[in-house]
């Protein structure tokens, strides 16, 4: 191709024997003792996570953050311990449709019961500051306490309450 002109995309099909992997569309994030963390390479909004096992590379614990990624990771008995900000995204707008929106996050199972919606008015301020229109779907985010074993076993603590943003 010229000087300045974009390269072809790349035609060549997949072979017979090519095997996709867990973390395609992730990078390599860091290591903790058995634990391999990967994040996803081009999220919008929440940026999904996962966590494999090192000696295995069998994905144990999949999530979500926010862009402030996490906090804290500290090895406890053998088990990952990680604090971070989950985020997801979500189906509806919290700034227009309240209650009835935040009835759809609990219903797929994305927040847990201990977790209290935001206040209307948080999502609204948080809307306007970004200029987002009302209907834009939402980014729900609050803090999680997480032990993951790496038989897959965890322990979440979920701290509310939670806030949100127009998803980008």
């Amino acid at each position: 191709p010229a000087v300045g002109a974009r390269r072809p995309a790349c035609a060549k099909a997949p072979g017979a024997h090519d095997i996709a992997l867990k973390t395609e569309n992730y990078s390599f994030v860091g290591r903790k003792g058995p634990f391999l963390l990967f994040e996803a390479t081009d999220p919008n909004g929440a940026i999904p996570f996962v966590l494999l096992g090192s000696g295995t590379g069998k994905v144990i614990y999949s999530d979500s953050m926010t862009e402030d990624g996490i906090k804290t990771v500290a090895l406890d008995g053998g088990a990952l311990h990680i604090k971070f900000r989950r985020g997801i995204n979500g189906p509806c707008s919290l700034a227009k449709e309240g209650a009835a929106c935040w009835a759809k996050f609990v219903a797929a199972a994305a927040i847990p019961p201990t977790v209290a919606p935001p206040p209307a008015k948080v999502c609204t301020v948080a809307y306007g500051k970004d200029k987002a229109p009302a209907d834009d779907p939402s980014l729900v985010f609050f803090d999680v306490d997480i032990v993951v074993s790496l038989d897959g076993t965890s322990e979440l603590k979920a701290a509310g309450p939670a806030g949100c943003s127009a998803m980008p």
